[in-house]
């Protein structure tokens, strides 16, 4: 079986999932890393790149690959670059 691939929110290319690092909404609307790549909701994909995760970082991105209709927190964004950051800087996979 061929390994999955997925798509970069930020960059738009395809790669193989073990290259991307998934992002999820919990259930309380927070943005958070999810590190195994398999918590529930809906997730999106961004390569282990500093500019992907901060192109990314657009509320209109995120607004529109999260399907929200309301205005998102700052501090909500601005705390999921930090931990992508700081996951992509520390080499953790």
């Amino acid at each position: 079986m061929p390994a999955p691939e997925r798509t970069c929110i930020s960059c738009r290319r395809k790669r193989l999932q073990s290259e991307l690092v998934r992002i999820r909404r919990d259930g309380a609307g927070r943005f958070d890393l999810d590190a195994s790549g398999r918590g529930g909701g809906r997730g999106a994909y961004i390569c282990r790149s500093v500019g992907c995760v901060e192109r990314a970082a657009d509320p209109k991105t995120l607004k529109h690959v999260f399907r929200l209709s309301g205005p998102l927190l700052s501090e909500d964004v601005d705390r999921l670059v930090r931990t992508l950051t700081d996951h992509i800087v520390s080499g953790e996979h």
